[in-house]
């Protein structure tokens, strides 16, 4: 799939949903301050155990959606289930759903944030302003 910088913010943000979403689903009595400690322990626990030693691989045979890359138009999270679900809309009218737990996604977006660091997409100033806030309004995000 291919991101925009636009669509990396977005999932930046929902990533960040996920997060929040499942703690809240776990431990539903946390609020403010406390949530925002647990979730950042939580989130330093997970990337203590991701491994981003190994190398990617692709050994691949089979391309459900085809060989090349697919622009993503839309992402759009779901966390009525269990484990919360990210959706990228594609530009071929098709979806890929992704199921993300609490460490799959912080690894996800730790990855993310890595490479838009190297881009030099200007993700500096989204850096300061609270993940919540970032592709969560529901407004559809335009794209140039």
């Amino acid at each position: 799939m291919w991101l925009t910088r636009a669509m990396s913010i977005k999932l930046l943000g929902k990533l960040n949903q996920v997060s929040r979403v499942n703690l809240q689903r776990e431990q539903p009595g946390l609020e403010g301050g406390a949530m925002e400690t647990v979730e950042e322990f939580r989130r330093e626990a997970a990337l203590a155990k991701a491994d981003y030693v190994q190398s990617f691989s692709s050994g691949a045979e089979i391309f459900p959606l085809g060989p090349q890359p697919i622009l993503v138009t839309d992402i759009v999270m779901d966390s009525s289930k269990p484990v919360a679900v990210v959706t990228f809309q594609l530009a071929i009218g098709q979806s890929v759903n992704l199921s993300l737990n609490h460490d799959l996604g912080v690894a996800v977006s730790k990855l993310l944030s890595n490479v838009a660091e190297g881009l030099d997409w200007g993700l500096g100033i989204a850096k300061e302003v609270p993940m919540a806030e970032i592709g969560t309004s529901g407004e559809k995000m335009m794209l140039h």
